[in-house]
């Protein structure tokens, strides 16, 4: 039970991922149109021959929109297949989570219990199928390779580390700054331990960073010949500039370190389990000083050091955004760090020294005895309380949140399944979507509106799909405008709206679409920045200037280009 874990158990807890995080029915939802618009248009046109950037603006790395296209260059060219890319990429990031925990940890029974806790708190249950994706899994690998290279010391690891950071940077910056934070900091702490020396020190970062130019000195290349090198620097540096000020929480969040405070002790505090983590990794800070104080710091440390590493960048970069699935994954890191320590903690009061026993006089020899009947107990009592409270909080979220787990519980008891497929979804029949089943009204809207469009535009005619309506330029294949598939990035700055004001100017699309009603969230996150109000009035009052309404549909309104 407290041997090493093996790669035998490695395959059987992912096999169990593949298993409860199975969703029969994945393919039988509402499409979210606003986040597979960020890709289903950006993916359309690069299979059509557009560069990223400097043909479309995408908001993360060109990797991220890369992958997938090719995906679906393979696959099929329809929502359905983007959501199953995204569906196996979210499975994989957790299988990966629990490689890198099976190198990390000295005892199966701890790997299972962490195996229960990170499938059931980190599988994004309700965006598994339109976000995320992918994106995490190449940061994850990145620390997989590097704490092989700390526990063997090849150098083909450390190479290979610095490949994926590459990958991942161009991937998402935000995974790939963590990354290479994580290595460079975890090969700087061997040093300082004297587990590496000068030598070791030079190897090391000389070869992560020849891996990191080898993977991203093509693509920057190729996007210097074809003109999209700027336009890239220019998509990435306003994103990170200005995406957290177009487009600010909505959920009330610490505004400084002193509210930080309050709500890492208030456990009332509407963000304290928000700020858990943080003690986390306190006692990861607690037990590396200790170690680094008593010179025992060994191998296995600087893996500690590097995910610890990893972990507390990653956790600050979310903290924009601590109400969103992207905060949920930074628990991926976390709960190995947990219950790393919490191993170690085991295995140090299992095997405390004994030398208290000594120091005590002979007169004190019944309260030697109870102290080393105590001893055995306190174990026994850690163990059980471990195994109890992990067992039956990963169980209570499997009944309520995983359909499989309810699927094989209806079995064993003989009831009725509580996961049906709902009647009132169907698929549109529609080359774009696929086997996608939606609901009525939004089939509804599909079908409409693609018919409209078939009676009354060519391939070539671009629409203005405004202000988040980009993957319906995807699903009736038609062009959008200028380099914004979702107008609401051209908010991001002042030159970017005029680009787009220029654009549809010049293009003078045939058709605008607007959503029926204003979604009720744009008044909590977009309308609450006065710029952006006054960049969606500017288009709106365009399109009443120069377009009439021709038709509506359940959900849309469709305005014809009057000319004068």
């Amino acid at each position: 039970m407290f041997k090493k874990p093996t790669y035998l158990d490695f395959w059987i807890l992912s096999f169990f991922a593949i298993l409860i995080t199975f969703q029969p029915h994945y393919l039988h939802q509402k499409i979210n149109l606003f986040e597979l618009g960020l890709y289903l248009p950006g993916i359309d046109a690069i299979l059509k021959g557009a560069v990223p950037y400097r043909d479309f603006i995408h908001l993360r790395g060109p990797f991220e929109i890369y992958l997938p296209a090719a995906f679906m260059s393979i696959f099929g060219n329809n929502i359905a297949v983007l959501s199953t890319y995204f569906y196996i990429g979210t499975i994989l990031t957790i299988i990966t989570s629990l490689l890198l925990a099976q190198r990390l940890l000295q005892a199966r029974f701890f790997y299972y219990l962490l195996g229960l806790i990170l499938i059931s708190k980190t599988f994004p249950r309700v965006v598994f199928t339109y976000w995320g994706g992918f994106r995490f899994i190449c940061g994850l690998l990145v620390l997989l390779c590097a704490l092989n290279y700390f526990n063997a010391k090849k150098l083909k690891w450390i190479l290979l580390a610095g490949i994926l950071s590459g990958i991942s940077f161009l991937t998402s910056i935000e995974i790939g700054v963590c990354s290479i934070i994580a290595v460079v900091v975890a090969i700087v702490f061997a040093k300082r331990a004297k587990i590496f020396d000068i030598r070791d020190i030079s190897q090391s970062l000389s070869h992560y960073f020849f891996g990191m130019f080898v993977a991203i000195f093509p693509l920057l290349f190729y996007f210097h010949m074809t003109d999209a090198l700027l336009p890239y620097w220019d998509a990435t540096m306003n994103v990170i500039l200005h995406m957290a000020n177009t487009f600010p929480q909505d959920a009330v969040v610490p505004e400084n370190i002193f509210q930080a405070l309050i709500a890492i002790v208030n456990p009332f505090n509407k963000n304290f389990r928000h700020l858990t983590p943080v003690y986390c990794f306190l006692v990861v800070a607690c037990y590396l000083v200790y170690k680094f104080q008593n010179k025992n710091i060994k191998n296995q440390d600087i893996g500690i050091v590097l995910l610890a590493t990893y972990f507390i960048i990653f956790f600050i970069s979310a903290f924009r955004n601590i109400w969103s699935s992207n905060f949920e994954m930074l628990l991926q890191p976390e709960k190995i760090l947990l219950f790393v320590m919490i191993e170690r903690f085991y295995f140090f009061i299992k095997t405390r020294n004994d030398a208290i026993l000594t120091t005590l006089s002979q007169p004190w020899v019944i309260v030697r005895v109870l102290y080393k009947f105590r001893k055995p107990f306190i174990v026994k009592i850690f163990i059980l309380g471990i195994f109890m409270s992990s067992v039956c909080f990963s169980f209570a979220r499997f009944q309520k949140r995983f359909v499989a787990f309810q699927i094989f519980e209806n079995k064993v008891f003989g009831r009725e399944g509580v996961y049906q497929r709902n009647v009132n979804y169907t698929n549109p029949n529609l080359k774009r979507v696929g086997a996608m089943s939606v609901p009525y009204q939004q089939a509804s809207d599909f079908v409409s509106f693609s018919e409209f469009i078939e009676r009354n535009t060519n391939e070539t005619d671009a629409i203005l799909m405004f202000p988040e309506l980009g993957s319906y330029n995807f699903i009736v294949n038609r062009p959008f405008i200028g380099r914004f598939p979702i107008c609401s990035l051209t908010w991001f700055n002042q030159s970017w709206h005029e680009e787009f004001l220029s654009d549809l100017n010049k293009i003078r699309p045939k058709y605008a679409v607007l959503p029926k009603n204003i979604p009720e969230y744009y008044y909590k996150t977009h309308f609450v920045v006065p710029e952006n109000k006054e960049k969606y009035d500017a288009v709106i009052t365009y399109i009443n200037d120069h377009y009439q309404l021709v038709n509506v549909t359940d959900g849309l309104k469709i305005f014809k280009y009057v000319y004068k």
